[in-house]
This record gives C-alpha cells, sequence and structure tokens, in this order.
C-alpha cells in the first residue's frame, strides 16, 4: 500500500504553487487554476499526486529544491509506472494515478511542455480493462444487509435495558467491587457495539434508497442537508453541495425515517459522547477540509417536530454532523467504505463498496421499473442516460441468460 505524502513534505515550491492555485478571483480577474475544484476534488489531487510524491522520496530524488519540472521527467514517470504496477492490482489505478501527475501541471507548472506524458497517458487508457470479479448486488439485498444489522442493535439495546433493570430492582448477584467494574466495563462496550449496529445498519438502508455519491452522503448535517420538514425527513442538498452543481431534494422513506429517528434518539448520542482514543492507523494527511456545521434556522424548527426519545419523550432537533464515528468524531469517507465492506463480507459474503449502491440502483430501476423512463438517471441525478447505463449492468446480464437458452 503507498502512503501519500502530505502536503506539508512536498518540496517548497510545490506547496507555494499549490497555495497559489486557491487564490479566489477578484472582480475581472481570473482566481487560480484550483479556485473552482470542490473541497473533496483538491483532497483527491493532493492526495494521487503525493502518490508521486512518496515514490520521488524513496528514490532518494526529492529534495529541498525539488519541484514539479525537476521531478516529473520521462524517466521518473517510467520508474513511477514500473513503481505502481508492484503496488496497484488495476490498470484503471495506475491510469488514474499517471492522469493526476500529467493534470497536476496546470496547477504547478503550468507553462511547462508535457505533451510526452499526455501520450504515456493515452497509452495506459488504452490498456485498461475493467475488474472481471466485480460482485453483483441489488437494492433489496442491501437493504435486507441494512435493516437486519439495524434490528440488531435495537435487540442488543433492549437487552441491556432489560439487565439494566435487573440491577435498579436489586434482582443481580452480588457482586465484588472487581466484578463491578469488570461488569460496568463490559457494559458500556455492550452499548458502544448496539449504537455502532444501528448507526451501519441505517447507513446502508438510507444509501441503498438514496444512492447519492459517498462524499456528499457522508457530509451530510443535520439541520441542513437532511432535516424533519412536517412528519417526513428530507435530504435537502443544495446544488454547491452536489458533484453536478445541481440541487438535489428526496423524502426519506417512513421506515427508514423511523430508524433515523432510534439513531438520533439512542446511538448517535452514545457515539458523540465516547472519547477512547482511536487507535493509530494509516491516513493521507494531504489536504485539510474544515467543515462548518450550520446551526438550524429557528424559522424552520419551529414548524418541524422535533424527534421523540423510544419512551416519547421530546428531544432536541440536534445540529452538526449526521454520521459520527466510534470515537466521538465525525465519520469520514474511510471509515464509510470499512462499515460497508465489513457488513457486506458479513452479511453477503462479498466485498461491497460505496460506489457499488450506485450500481446496484441503477441496474435494480432498470430490471424492476422498466416502464419508468429515465428512472435510473433521475436516482443517480445523472444528465444523460449513457452514464446510467455505464452502471446498470442488468443488461449485459439479462443477454447473455437470454442467449443462453437459445
Amino acid at each position: 500500500m503507498i502512503r501519500s505524502l502530505p502536503i506539508t513534505d512536498w518540496p517548497q515550491a510545490d506547496q507555494l504553487a499549490w497555495r497559489a492555485a486557491f487564490n479566489p478571483g477578484k472582480s475581472y480577474r481570473r482566481g487560480g487554476s484550483a479556485s473552482k475544484l470542490m473541497p473533496v476534488s483538491a483532497l483527491n489531487v493532493a492526495r494521487r499526486y503525493g502518490y508521486f510524491l512518496t515514490f520521488a522520496k524513496q528514490a532518494k530524488q526529492l529534495k529541498t529544491a525539488s519541484n514539479y519540472a525537476s521531478l516529473v521527467t520521462p524517466e521518473n514517470i517510467e520508474r513511477y509506472i514500473v513503481y505502481g504496477r508492484r503496488h496497484w492490482e488495476g490498470s484503471i489505478t495506475l491510469y488514474n494515478a499517471i492522469t493526476n501527475v500529467h493534470d497536476m501541471h496546470m496547477h504547478l507548472d503550468a507553462s511547462g511542455d508535457y505533451l510526452w506524458l499526455r501520450e504515456i497517458v493515452a497509452d495506459l487508457k488504452a490498456e485498461m480493462s475493467p475488474k472481471i470479479d466485480r460482485p453483483f448486488v441489488t437494492t433489496p439485498q442491501l437493504v435486507q444487509n441494512g435493516t437486519a444489522l439495524f434490528q440488531r442493535g435495537v435487540q442488543q439495546f433492549e437487552t441491556l435495558a432489560k439487565r439494566e433493570c435487573q440491577t435498579q430492582l436489586g434482582t443481580a448477584e452480588v457482586q465484588s467491587a472487581a466484578e463491578i467494574a469488570k461488569e460496568a466495563r463490559q457494559w458500556r462496550e455492550a452499548r458502544m457495539h448496539a449504537a455502532k449496529s444501528v448507526r451501519d445498519g441505517l447507513i446502508i438502508t438510507l444509501l441503498s434508497y438514496c444512492p447519492i455519491r459517498a462524499r456528499t452522503f457522508i457530509a451530510l448535517e443535520l439541520g441542513r442537508t437532511i432535516r424533519k420538514v412536517g412528519d417526513s425527513w428530507w435530504l435537502t442538498l443544495k446544488a454547491e453541495d452536489t458533484k453536478t452543481h445541481k440541487p438535489d431534494e428526496r423524502m426519506v422513506p417512513e421506515d427508514v425515517a423511523a430508524m433515523l429517528e432510534v439513531y438520533l434518539a439512542s446511538a448517535r448520542p452514545l457515539l458523540m459522547a465516547n472519547t477512547v482514543a482511536p487507535r493509530r492507523r494509516a491516513s493521507n494527511p494531504t489536504v485539510q477540509i474544515q467543515s462548518t456545521f450550520a446551526t438550524s434556522d429557528p424559522a424552520n424548527s419551529q414548524s418541524s417536530p422535533a424527534p421523540v426519545t423510544a419512551s416519547g419523550e421530546a428531544m432536541a432537533v440536534p445540529t452538526g454532523p449526521l454520521w459520527i464515528s466510534y470515537f466521538g468524531k465525525p465519520l469520514n469517507q474511510l471509515g464509510l467504505g470499512d462499515i460497508i465492506a465489513d457488513a457486506g463480507k458479513a452479511t453477503l459474503g462479498l466485498h461491497v463498496t460505496p460506489h457499488m449502491f450506485r450500481n446496484a440502483a441503477a441496474a435494480t430501476a432498470a430490471h424492476l421499473g422498466p416502464s419508468y423512463a429515465n428512472l435510473g438517471s433521475a436516482l443517480l441525478q445523472h444528465s444523460s442516460s449513457a452514464m446510467t447505463d455505464h452502471y446498470n449492468k442488468t443488461r449485459t446480464f439479462q443477454g447473455s441468460q437470454a442467449y443462453g437458452r437459445l
């Protein structure tokens, strides 16, 4: 696995050029070359260039006086391709990595001539081939996976509540101080495990019904991009929140809305209160994106009933990030991928990724709703049905079945 070199470790000249690329435009003057990039796009660009710099550092070619022009040479790119083939299985990943190095010249060395690198990119594009072992899943399978995981968490909460009731009534066994401390620790771990199951089940179920892009899904904010209007919950995405720069509004299905309120009342508060330090893991801090979580609009909060707890008591409408990690911090996209992969492997026996929810939505829409024109395109917010066809694999699947019956 290749780790991306953080921006703070880039050559000084590249750091300055990258920072200047984000200068905003003023009046009739154009901004920097990266001034219109969305934060997540800037993150991806910097992360992939960081892979190349990691290679250069390991090859002992990264020096303080280095810059893009001195590092991006035919010899280094040839070595980087060999290096990438050893570390990456897919040809598409290698193509994307080299394409990003080429595109980075617009931000770090716009006056340079990199036609030779463009030709290498074209050669790699001709070599691209998709993975043939990608599993085929449908939306009903994903929904079943999510609801089962959610119900498991709810049952764990109910079991813990019964045990707590027994303790308060004095029906539990008399224990020593050491036993009490051990049980308290186990009790806390069980509650956190239940909260995690509720959260993970809701994530999978909501993403199944509302297959928006992963980076938008993980950034959902209570009171802004997901809110309660009347008796219903809605995803309300503005143009700046979506990749296509088009607003998107979706009502959360009633059953999923009920799951959401359970999560807000029981699981999310526990996750937010957890202060256990996370175990160290590999990360790519190439770009720091500071999210500001908007507070609820008073006018809207007055007309929107607050969620209620399991006992029926009114619960204050929370604000901030919808998804909270096990360690009390906002869940990131890497964590989302781990949650979905672990659940898919445990229940479906498949390695499921967040993007496969969009594939499943396109396939399910084409199979179960063929009479609704452009249903898949609307669901995935595609401007062209041709793009949706790229996601939909049912036509090939059905065609092969029909051919086999001949």
